[in-house]
C-alpha cells in the first residue's frame, strides 16, 4: 500500500507524463490557455477584470477577488445548539493568480453554450421541438436525429467562421484598460474548419 506521499508522487508522474503528451499531439490548445492566462494576469496589473462577448451577444465577465486573511465568522443557534462557519472576505483587488486559473475554461464553456445557444434555435427553427442537452452533449427525437446531426455542426462552422473570436476578445481587453496589451496576439491555424461538417465524430 502508498503511502500519501508516494501517491503524491504518482500523481505528479504521471500528470507530467500526460501534459507532456498532450503537447506532443495538440499543441494549440495548449499554447490558447497559457495566451488567456498571460492576458488575465497582464489585465490584473490594471487592477482590470475581464470582459468579453459570445457570438450570441452574451456578456460573460470575470472579476475573482483577493481573499483576506481573517475570514467571517458566523455563528447561528438552532435550539440551543451553536453552530459556527467560517466564509472567506473578499478584498477589492483583483486575483491575478485565479483569474488566470479561471479564465481559459470559462472562455471555452461560454463558447460552448453559444454553439449549443445557436443549434436549438436552428432546430427550433426548422420545426423541432424536443431536446435534451448536458452541458456539450446535445440529443433529440429519432425523427429529427439525423438533422439535427448535422446543425450542429454547420452551427459550429458558422460559430467560428464569422470572426476571429480570440482577437476580438484581445480587442474588448484593449478597451477595457486603454492600452495596448504587452502579451502577444494569437494567429490562426491552417486548419480548414469546414472539415468538421464531414467529420464522423463531433460533441456527444
Amino acid at each position: 500500500k502508498l503511502t500519501t506521499k508516494e501517491r503524491k508522487s504518482v500523481r505528479k508522474f504521471m500528470g507530467d507524463a500526460i501534459w507532456q503528451g498532450i503537447l506532443l499531439v495538440v499543441e494549440k490548445p495548449v499554447t490558447g490557455k497559457e495566451y488567456f492566462q498571460d492576458v488575465a494576469k497582464e489585465m490584473s496589473v490594471w487592477d482590470k477584470g475581464l470582459l468579453w462577448f459570445t457570438p450570441t451577444g452574451f456578456p460573460v465577465t470575470q472579476n475573482l477577488k483577493k481573499r483576506d486573511v481573517n475570514p467571517e465568522l458566523i455563528r447561528v443557534t438552532v435550539f440551543g445548539k451553536t453552530v459556527r462557519r467560517k466564509f472567506p472576505r473578499y478584498l477589492a483587488e483583483i486575483d491575478g493568480g485565479e483569474q488566470a486559473n479561471a479564465v481559459a475554461p470559462n472562455f471555452v464553456h461560454s463558447y460552448d453554450s453559444a454553439h449549443l445557444q445557436l443549434s436549438i434555435n436552428e432546430g427550433a427553427n426548422e420545426g423541432m421541438t424536443n431536446f435534451l442537452v448536458i452541458h456539450d452533449s446535445f440529443s433529440t427525437d429519432c425523427v429529427s436525429a439525423g438533422r439535427f446531426n448535422h446543425i450542429i455542426r454547420e452551427q459550429f462552422v458558422n460559430m467560428y467562421s464569422a470572426n476571429d473570436w480570440i482577437n476580438h476578445f484581445h480587442d474588448t481587453c484593449e478597451a477595457v484598460t486603454e492600452h495596448e496589451l504587452l502579451t502577444e496576439r494569437q494567429e490562426l491555424g491552417s486548419f480548414d474548419i469546414n472539415e468538421v461538417l464531414d467529420s464522423e465524430y463531433f460533441f456527444a
